[in-house]
């Protein structure tokens, strides 16, 4: 019985690194997602609350192993683990999703129909 409630109030501790320094996160059961723990990084980092570093673009861990900012921590991490949070000089120059081009709206939205989606509506 001591050893089950020990088990279930068993309180989950990362390592998170931001830059040159290492802050220890208390993380609960674990039930956040790693972005949560990116945030917590940063904002014991940066004290304007990450006006000076920006947000948190990836969580890596030591090998460069990138993780998935939506998985669950208790599901990718350990008790103890070491993260390395990722900032916007970390990932300049890599392919990044959200940096691609919005498609273009089609041209019936405003109402009128472009000559060529005219020609293509036309020859099919």
């Amino acid at each position: 019985s001591s050893l089950v409630m020990r088990q279930v109030c068993r309180l989950m501790k990362v390592f998170v690194h931001v830059r040159e320094k290492t802050f220890l996160v208390h993380c609960g059961d674990g039930g956040q997602k790693l972005r949560w723990l990116a945030n917590v990084g940063v904002a014991r980092y940066d004290k304007t609350l990450g006006m000076e570093l920006g947000l948190p673009r990836g969580i890596r861990f030591e090998d460069g192993t990138r993780l998935d900012m939506a998985d669950v921590i208790n599901a990718k991490l350990q008790e103890d683990d070491h993260v390395w949070v990722l900032l916007r000089d970390d990932v300049a120059g890599e392919e990044q999703p959200e940096s691609k081009p919005l498609p273009k709206k089609p041209a019936a939205v405003s109402g009128r129909l472009s000559p060529n989606t005219k020609r293509r509506v036309l020859a099919s």
